[in-house]
């Protein structure tokens, strides 16, 4: 008996020395569960207060904890805390879910602006291949999002550099064309408000604005287009003049510089053959003076000389008489002087042989037609005429024949 008491005594004394150091192991492994569940419940705090910052959102106060001091005995305290849980689950199962949803709506917004942002730099132009959705969005190497972001500022800020180009380019160019243009109106954006009060972007107020520009540019084309027409067309009807200008490269884009150079030294050539032309007018003006004069003091001389002999058939008329010794019919004569430039001639036939002005005659060189001339001045003796460009076989020469077409009607 006294021996079993003994085994007994030993037997309760291990089981006291087990119990002590298993209550001792408990008591560490506890203190390593709070300090872990004190930790996840900082982290979980901290994680909400970064992820709510500056986002309009207060869940601090839902999803609370404040760490126990050990060494005091002060137990932790807060929605997440030990004794949070023990006096309200259902609190600390709210907290978690709130923290839960943050954490999935900033995940879920991130991944809509990371969208967002490379949709929008697609259609600004940024090459293939960069600031894709999965670079902006990436987390497992944050130097790839934060190069794609950084692409996408350099592009925002090309099309905006681009933009201002744009828009000062425009608005010299319409002060050119004298456009009713509004630079404010490419840069105002109009906004449109629903009956809820929302309000949404309709685009930019650019469109009329951009149309009057548009406008004057066609009306300034037009204008440049009839202006080249008539230029093309001054050229073609003046024929006589040997032009310098292509007609075509008025009209061109690339070459109507050259023509308008070209132009003006046409015009100098023009001006020249003008003042030319007054000289040559005022110097067959004096001319026809003078053989006016001539005339008059040959029918002078044939009054005298009628006078003197008693009468007869007059030799040399410049309106009387109507008889003559000339047969109108077989009238002939010759080219006395050619002027080329100006397309006239002078011919020994006036009106003493009964030459009136509007009268046509034709030129022949032997048996052989050479042109028809319209009479346009007619004097004593000589008379003035034009060459007719419609019948003109050849070039008409000093003493070409003269004669009476057989279609003349007295």
């Amino acid at each position: 008996m006294a021996k079993l008491n003994t085994m007994l005594g030993v037997l309760t004394a291990l089981l006291a020395i087990a119990a002590a150091g298993l209550s001792y192991k408990l008591f560490q492994q506890r203190a390593m569960f709070v300090d872990r569940a004190d930790r996840l419940a900082s982290a979980v705090t901290g994680m909400v207060a970064a992820l709510e910052k500056d986002s309009g959102m207060s869940l601090q106060e839902q999803v609370s904890f404040t760490p126990g001091d050990a060494d005091s005995g002060t137990p932790g305290s807060g929605a997440l805390s030990f004794t949070g849980y023990q006096s309200d689950p259902g609190g600390f199962d709210t907290a978690l879910t709130a923290a839960q949803n943050l954490a999935g709506s900033v995940s879920e917004q991130r991944l809509k602006y990371a969208d967002s942002l490379a949709t929008v730099s697609t259609q600004l132009g940024m090459p293939e291949g960069m600031a894709t959705g999965e670079d902006l969005a990436n987390l497992a190497d944050v130097s790839v999002a934060d190069a794609a972001l950084t692409a996408v500022l350099q592009l925002a800020d090309a099309v905006n550099a681009r933009d201002a180009a744009m828009i000062e380019t425009l608005t010299a160019a319409a002060r050119v064309v004298s456009s009713d243009f509004s630079p404010a109106a490419l840069t105002s954006i109009r906004q449109e408000s629903a009956e809820d009060g929302s309000v949404t972007l309709a685009g930019f107020a650019s469109a009329q604005s951009l149309q009057n520009f548009e406008n004057s540019v066609i009306s300034l084309n037009t204008r440049c287009d009839d202006y080249g027409k008539t230029l093309v067309e001054g050229i073609e009807r003046i024929k006589r003049y040997d032009w310098n200008t292509d007609p075509a490269m008025i009209q061109s884009a690339d070459a109507y510089e050259g023509a308008l150079l070209s132009l003006r030294e046409d015009y100098n050539g023009l001006n020249d053959k003008l003042v030319e032309l007054a000289s040559v007018q005022a110097e067959l003006q004096k001319k026809s003076e003078e053989l006016a004069a001539l005339g008059d003091e040959v029918d002078d001389l044939n009054f005298q000389l009628q006078q003197f002999t008693g009468g007869g058939t007059t030799t040399i008329t410049t309106e009387g008489p109507v008889e003559s010794k000339w047969n109108i019919m077989n009238l002939e004569g010759r080219i006395l002087e050619v002027n080329r430039d100006w397309n006239f001639v002078i011919m020994d036939l006036g009106r003493s042989e009964q030459v009136t002005e509007e009268m046509e005659m034709i030129v022949a060189r032997a048996n052989n037609l050479v042109a028809r001339v319209h009479i346009s001045k007619v004097l004593g003796n000589i008379s003035i005429g034009e060459v007719l460009p419609t019948i003109q076989m050849a070039e008409v020469q000093v003493g070409d024949r003269v004669i009476m077409p057989a279609d003349f009607e007295d």
